[in-house]
């Protein structure tokens, strides 16, 4: 939203307000008419009520980029509080208001978590049915990954930017490089504080499909196990493909999308093709584990449950003739269950059974225990196949592209602003040694010389930003730099 004021007693004229990803940041104008001495206090103004406030510009226009002020109402309040702005604004939307609407893998792989997590469920449910400690371990292990990827599978573009302050924030420190106390507190504020918890949040944030599939595959092999205890060797393969396939999409590199956008006219034959297609998305190995439902629902319904239909059947009061095999028996039939089971606990009470009588109804309960975990198991393989299929079509790079959210901009304007404050012979070595760091950063995704002219330009900005106490060098000694171009239309001073 865009607020302007026309008053003649309001300082400010203009102000932007939006919200990229989950927190609002603000856009304010230098307007024009107003003193020097007016403009170079409002960052300190602002920065005392705890925001986070940088020197930018924008479309060729001086600006102060705010932002940790939560609510928009509240920095509204702010401004007025300190005589910023006067009267009622006149509001209009602008093409920020408007977020993009989320495509398919913005949340492929948390959709894929969900999906996995109902699955896992049903997976316990039927280890604890049938008593198999393996198939619960199993279950509790695949439940923890489908958890992580269901609220991590995603990096939330505001949480990726304050982990980059955290990180520029900890390499300053540790390198013993000293910035302006306000550049100090603002990286301090956008920062945040870096606590246990947010050291394993952060954790699954950054690993989200390592942490699975290493725990996926951990699985199959308690899969395996449990197929070969319940006599199922359909059942035991399965649970090698799994683990095969999750190993194999969790080792294999993605090939950066630059390469692929590259290499996509080139002829490579059907074995270089196929490697190749693997390589641009290795989850589509993983993906392929769907062969593993497959092999798991046959196992079930072609090999255990005839075998267990017969035992049904074979009990005086014909229990198994309701067919609780069928898509639309499972769910009647695993409720029929736990009615016989309750009545069979009644009469078990009874001590004038004999011997075969109770070893009888054990066997059914048994059976029937048995039955229940199978539907389960059932009900789990077809929400397994679309989570593997949607999973299997997504990226291994889980993260946002921090330039086209206007992140990167921010942190650049920041240390721009640092390096403003050196001697001019110490400004290129600060900003090369900068740009060297935030290159190594995988959420960073740029070079570290086209870092060091992004920070470069940005700096040769603030010194003719009228919210900035900076007197402007002369143009020579910004030129022989070797990297600066006229800046967005702003002229440099020369003396």
């Amino acid at each position: 939203m865009r607020y302007c004021w026309n008053q003649p007693e309001s300082a400010l004229k203009e102000v932007e307000i939006f919200t990229p990803g989950s927190q609002a940041e603000a856009i304010i104008y230098a307007p024009e008419g107003l003193s020097a001495e007016i403009l170079a206090e409002i960052p300190a103004k602002l920065r005392q009520h705890g925001f986070g406030v940088i020197t930018d510009e924008e479309q060729g226009r001086p600006v102060l980029r705010v932002q940790k002020f939560g609510k928009q109402e509240h920095l509204l309040d702010v401004l007025k509080q300190e005589n910023l702005i006067a009267g009622n604004p006149q509001t209009q939307t602008n093409e920020r208001d408007t977020k993009e609407k989320k495509t398919f893998s913005d949340i492929s792989v948390k959709l894929a978590g969900a999906l996995y997590t109902a699955a896992d469920l049903l997976v316990i449910a039927s280890g604890v049915a049938r008593k198999d400690s393996a198939e619960v371990v199993q279950g509790v292990i695949w439940g923890s990954t489908g958890v992580v990827l269901a609220t991590c599978g995603h990096k939330d573009p505001d949480q990726q930017m304050s982990d980059l302050y955290l990180k520029l924030n900890q390499y300053l420190k540790n390198e013993g490089v000293t910035i302006p106390s306000t550049d100090q507190l603002n990286l301090e504020h956008l920062g945040g504080e870096k606590g246990i918890l947010r050291k394993i949040h952060g954790f699954f944030c950054d690993h989200p499909v390592e942490f699975n599939n290493t725990l996926q595959a951990a699985g199959g092999l308690m899969m395996v196990k449990a197929g070969l205890n319940q006599k199922n060797n359909w059942k035991a393969t399965a649970g090698a493909v799994v683990f095969a396939g999750q190993s194999g999409g969790m080792l294999v590199e993605e090939k950066p999308k630059e390469e692929v956008e590259r290499d996509k006219n080139k002829d490579k034959g059907i074995i270089g093709g196929t490697i190749d297609w693997f390589k641009e998305k290795p989850l589509r190995i993983t993906g392929m584990v769907i062969v593993n439902n497959f092999l798991n629902l046959y196992g079930a319904l072609g090999k255990e449950k005839p075998e267990l239909e017969k035992r049904l059947n074979a009990h005086a009061d014909g229990f198994g003739n309701n067919n609780p095999f069928s898509l639309s028996g499972i769910l009647s039939g695993t409720k029929e269950s736990r009615a016989k089971l309750k009545t069979i606990k009644e009469q078990l009470k009874d001590e004038t059974l004999t011997g075969a009588e109770i070893k009888k109804l054990g066997q059914l309960a048994k059976d029937l225990d048995y039955q229940r975990g199978m539907a389960a198991n059932t009900l789990s393989s077809a929400l397994y196949m679309a989570a593997n299929l949607i999973y299997g079509a997504s990226s291994k790079d889980t993260g946002v592209d921090l330039k086209s959210f206007g992140g990167l901009d921010k942190i650049y304007a920041l240390m721009a602003h640092s390096a403003s404050s050196l001697p001019v012979e110490e400004q290129l070595p600060f900003i090369d040694h900068i740009a060297g760091f935030l290159s190594s950063q995988a959420e960073v995704k740029q070079s570290a010389e086209a870092i060091s002219q992004a920070i470069t330009a940005k700096m040769t900005s603030i010194y003719h930003n009228p919210f900035e106490k900076k007197p402007a060098p002369q143009i020579s000694q910004i030129a022989d730099m070797g990297r600066v171009h006229q800046p967005y239309g702003m002229q440099l001073a020369t003396s």
